[in-house]
This record gives C-alpha cells, structure tokens and sequence, in this order.
C-alpha cells in the first residue's frame, strides 16, 4: 500500500488555511466521500455525491469538487488548495463556508499521457485547519481515472480487422445468429441493433450488464438487405464503444419455408 502525505499548510495571519492532496489511493476503491471533524471543524464533500457503499467512483473528462465547512464562531476559511500529481497548485473559489472547482481527468498530470492514467486510482485528502493548527477536520474522495473504452466483443458475426485484409461480407439466409460478449465489468448500458449503412439504428436487444449476450434476427419473410449489426455502450464514465459488422442478408427461399 503506497504511503501518501499532505503537503505543507500555508498559514495565514488570520483565518483558516485548508489543504487538498492528490495521493496515491489505496486497495480499497470505494466511492470514498465522507465527512469527518477534529476538534472544532467539520469538512463535507457535498459534490460529486457519495456512492452506494462498495461501488467504485469512476471518472473521465470534467467534474467539480465541492463542499463545506463547519466550525465554530470565529474561524473563517482562507484558502482552499490542491496540489496535482505534477504539483502544480490549484486554488478554490471560497464563498462563505463553501468551496468549488472544476477539474478535468486529462489534465491531472502533465507528466503522464491520457491512456497511461487510465485506471489510475486517486484520492484526495481534504484537510482543514485554524491559523495555529489546533483545530483540524478532514474527509477522504477516493475515484478511478477511466478514458478506456468499455470491453465489448462481437462474435458472430464478426466485424472486419482493420489491420487485415479486405474481406467480403459473410451472407446469411433468412436468419442471422448473432453472439458477442460484454467484458468491461463497469459496462453501464447499451444496444445491440442495426442498420443500413449510413442509417439510423433499428435496436434488437438492450445491453444492461457484462457477460455474454446472444440474439437471432428473423428476416426470413423479409427482402434481401446489405446491413451493419450494431453494438453500442457506454460505461458508467461514460466513455463510448461501437462495433459494426457489414453483412448480407438473403431473403427466405420458399422450399426453406418462407410462404
């Protein structure tokens, strides 16, 4: 388990001095919002709002931190702070006893590519003190840096390799199998579906949770088509993924049974 500490309190001639330090979050992935008091000061994250107990924090793009304090008659809130991983300083905008800012996943360390802090665990310690650090309060915001796409694979029929040659589409008659696997145990929702190509989606089956799905589209009383099936989802960060298959798909012979 990595050791995190906060970096120093800058102290003010009056006032209340509060710190926030990115740290390395540890095994437990919890949502991690919490509130907690010493003494005299009390810190609340109020946004983003806490998760069900054991459901993991998962963040990409933009998002705001925002929260209060409570502390007893006399004691006013200078600054807010955090310090990035590539310790670049972040100020807060206090009003009262609130604070808040905007932080994006992509620009939390210069020093790392976006596709390396996918899956980076982070937390924050947000910690308040008095002038003279004889009243403290703190609260832990712990979350996961996702950019990745969620896992989702396509089976049957299967979509072409971009690095392999150019293959005809395969041609069904009548009736399509269709099979594919949802990897991605964050995989939020989605839908499985399809369309002539350039057109809107025609949805076939909803996509709610991980693990296999299996579906047959019935065209065996329809006319012959050149189509896409269509896999579409959204993780709960909300990051997207498609998959598209070109198929034919021939109309039902009558001696096979279409009347």
């Amino acid at each position: 388990m990595p050791s995190c500490r906060l970096p120093a309190c800058a102290r003010p001639a009056l006032g209340l001095c509060v710190t926030l330090a990115w740290a390395c979050a540890p095994e437990d992935t919890g949502a991690g919002v919490a509130s907690a008091s010493t003494g005299e000061i009390t810190v609340v994250i109020t946004e983003p709002a806490p998760l069900p107990e054991g459901q993991k924090r998962l963040l990409s793009g933009e998002f705001t931190i925002s929260g209060k304090f409570v502390a007893t008659k006399g004691v006013k809130v200078a600054t807010v702070t955090t310090t990035l991983p590539d310790e670049k300083l972040v100020k807060f905008t206090v009003t009262g006893s609130t604070f808040t800012a905007n932080f994006n996943t992509e620009a939390l360390d210069a020093k790392s590519t976006k596709s390396k802090l996918c899956g980076r665990r982070v937390a924050l310690s947000v910690t308040a003190a008095d002038a003279k650090a004889d009243a403290t309060g703190s609260a832990q915001f712990e979350f996961e840096i996702d950019h990745c796409a969620p896992g989702v694979k396509l089976v049957s029929p299967l979509p072409p390799d971009p690095n392999g040659p150019t293959v005809p589409s395969p041609v069904f008659i009548g009736k399509v199998p269709i099979e594919g696997h949802i990897l991605d145990p964050n995989f939020k929702s989605g839908t499985l579906g399809w369309r002539v190509a350039g057109g809107e989606l025609n949805p076939l089956l909803p996509l709610t949770k991980a693990g296999p799905f299996q579906f047959t589209w019935d065209r065996s009383k329809e006319p012959t088509v050149e189509a896409e099936v269509v896999v579409q989802g959204v993780d709960n960060a909300g990051n997207p993924t498609s998959l598209v298959a070109p198929i034919t798909v021939l109309r039902q012979p009558s001696f096979l049974g279409n009347t």
